[in-house]
């Protein structure tokens, strides 16, 4: 787990956000920087050349000028009002063009070589025409004077070399302004080209920082739906199905987890997320667990329920078994009674027979006894009905008990004749009434017993 994932997703977001809008800043504000800073050299470089180039075309000009009115002196001097005019005018324009040469002199140091040397010849020849021109005055003949052709041949060619020299000053100043203007807009183009490249650069910087944001947070968004939709379709769902099955009385479907925790998440809102799934995968787990537990522990006491029914069943049927031999017992009984009634000779023997028929329902009635306690032991944790019965049981062994004394005091009173007849038959009718009474026991047992194997 990255120190990144504990950053909450706000500060994740504003953060990308603010990154890429330092980037785009940055390279915008490295292009304008740049533009500035190009656009202030080439300015003051453009401004010397321009500068440079302005002041030879105005030196051209004021050299044309000059010449012009050399002409207009040699075409209108015969006028001497006209002859001053542009003699002065002429000294005018050299006025001019000294002080535009004097500009010119202080962009001396911009200029090449070939400049200067350009400037030596204008320097040159237009010293030599200057120095013609008061020549070519007198040679005209001064105010009024009229001799055009000695004029002319004082000042022909004088000016060719100054004006060449400048025609090619002009020119060389004019293609180093327009070269710097070249280089200018392709120092622009490159600087605007970066400045895209730059922006390019961030905007991709800015998309894969925003991507790499997007996968990890899809990425840990899709562990906690995974084991979202595992818990739903697997331990969930079993577990509901389970509990269905339970609720039906079916103990046999086993319910195992399957759905794995998530291993490593973060402190921000979807770790938070996972932590809760985590917890609730946690919770529900553990209630198939406990389910699980107490699955088995019911199949346990329910086989325990059912064998212990079985007993109690079998311990009925030998009760049952146990009350038809008594019900015996007695029909015997009451048989050697009337064999005692019938003839005092055979009393002893019928009190014998009935001593033994008595012992024989008192062994059937302990024998009923001794099953009906160990009946009511098993039974003991199933039921409050076993106690009930082992109650009645004993209730059994006493009057068992019963008979048996009536029985003696029975074989006794035989012993003493017709007296011993009727207090045998009145011994006799005690034991019948208490036999009805044991048989009526059993049989409430019997019913028990039913009631138990019908609840298990």
């Amino acid at each position: 787990m990255s120190r990144f994932d504990n950053v909450r997703l706000l500060p994740k977001l504003i953060g990308a956000f603010s990154l890429m809008l330092i980037l785009m800043g940055g390279a915008t504000g490295w292009t304008v920087w740049q533009l500035h800073q190009q656009s202030g050299s080439y300015d003051r470089l453009l401004h010397g050349e321009a500068q440079g180039a302005a002041i030879a075309q105005e030196m051209r000009a004021g050299m044309l000028l000059q010449v012009q009115a050399l002409k207009n002196t040699l075409l209108r001097g015969a006028d001497p009002k006209q002859f001053e005019k542009y003699t002065a005018e002429f000294d005018t324009r050299t006025e001019e063009l000294r002080r535009v040469r004097a500009d010119m002199k202080g962009l001396d140091a911009r200029l090449t070589e070939e400049q200067r040397q350009i400037l030596q010849k204008f320097d040159t020849g237009w010293a030599g025409y200057i120095e013609a021109w008061p020549k070519a005055k007198d040679a005209f003949g001064g105010p009024g004077g009229g001799k055009i052709k000695d004029a002319d041949a004082v000042m022909s060619g004088k000016d060719r070399d100054a004006v060449a020299a400048l025609d090619n000053l002009s020119e060389s100043l004019s293609a180093r302004r327009d070269a710097v203007g070249v280089r200018q807009a392709a120092q622009s183009n490159r600087t605007i080209t970066l400045a895209l490249l730059a922006a390019g650069v961030a905007t991709a910087l800015s998309l894969v920082i925003t991507y790499l944001i997007a996968r990890n947070t899809t990425s840990r968004v899709g562990q906690v739906q995974a084991v979202l939709t595992s818990l739903s379709d697997n331990c969930a769902a079993d577990l509901e199905q389970a509990l269905g099955a339970l609720a039906g009385g079916d103990l046999t479907v086993v319910v195992t987890p399957v759905t794995k925790p998530i291993a490593r998440y973060g402190a921000d809102e979807i770790g938070q997320t996972a932590a809760v799934t985590n917890q609730t995968l946690a919770r529900i787990q553990g209630t198939i667990v406990s389910y699980e537990q107490a699955r088995v522990g019911l199949s346990d006491l329910v086989t325990d329920i059912t064998r212990n029914a079985a007993a109690v069943a079998d311990t009925g049927a030998q009760l049952a078994t146990g009350a038809s031999q008594t019900g015996g017992a007695v029909q015997q009984v009451a048989s050697a009674v009337q064999s005692i009634a019938a003839g005092a000779q055979d009393t002893s023997s019928a009190a014998q027979s009935t001593n033994e028929s008595v012992a024989q329902l008192g062994g059937a009635i302990d024998g009923i006894a001794r099953g009906a306690t160990d009946q009511a032991h098993q039974a003991q944790a199933a039921s409050a009905t076993a106690t009930r019965m082992a109650s009645g049981v004993e209730q059994v062994a006493t009057d068992a008990s019963n008979v048996a004394a009536a029985s003696e005091q029975t074989r006794a009173a035989a012993r003493n004749g017709v007296q011993a007849v009727r207090e045998t038959v009145t011994g006799m009718s005690e034991i019948e009434a208490v036999v009805a009474q044991a048989a009526g026991k059993v049989a409430e047992l019997g019913r028990l017993g039913e009631k138990i194997g019908a609840v298990v």
